[in-house]
């Protein structure tokens, strides 16, 4: 018996022909002290591959919150189970969403199609649970797994920003903006 291949894609419905798999409706893990709380869950088939997974975030009431993690955790019609983590950082955004996330907001995402293969058979999604993996605030202490890898992943990208970040204002405090616009690669 050949070992499971796991497929993992981001090939998204474009069809609009009826998928072989039923609608799994994801379990959403009770988190009452976490700043954001996730208010619906649900994994619909697609018709390329797997399913897709969606949710809805709503933030606390008070505070400004610039990154969070939401953990999926898919078990397949043959016990196996996936673990799949999304991260969305504002922090670092383009000026368009760029910032925080206000006090009440609500954000929808998506994944890309995921799924299961074994001997070449494509294996149905039975259950899903999602859970808050980390919410970051504009200011103070960070709520959740700070061991998380996507927390450290998000961390590390903003501590490189950072050093980039002084790296050129350095350059121009001593050498002026003609030179910074040269490093930046900008004439």
């Amino acid at each position: 018996m050949k070992a499971g291949t796991l497929l993992i894609s981001c090939l998204f419905c474009l069809s609009f022909a009826p998928c072989a798999e039923a609608q799994v409706t994801a379990e959403i893990e009770s988190q009452p002290t976490a700043p954001i709380q996730i208010t619906s869950a649900e994994c619909v088939p697609v018709q390329t591959a797997g399913s897709q997974c969606k949710a809805s975030v709503q933030f606390a009431s008070k505070g400004l919150w610039t990154a969070y993690g939401i953990k999926w955790t898919l078990t397949y019609q043959n016990g196996r189970t996936q673990t799949l983590s999304t991260t969305h950082d504002r922090s670092l955004g383009s000026a368009a969403v760029a910032g925080a996330f206000k006090p009440g907001e609500v954000v929808d995402f998506e994944t890309g199609a995921i799924g299961f293969r074994f001997n070449g058979n494509d294996i149905p999604l039975a259950t899903a649970v999602v859970r808050v993996d980390f919410v970051i605030p504009a200011v103070g202490p960070a709520w959740g797994d700070m061991k998380s890898p996507n927390y450290q992943k998000v961390m590390a990208t903003r501590r490189g920003f950072s050093q980039a970040m002084d790296y050129l204002r350095q350059v121009y405090k001593n050498q002026g903006a003609a030179a910074m616009h040269k490093a930046l690669g900008v004439q």
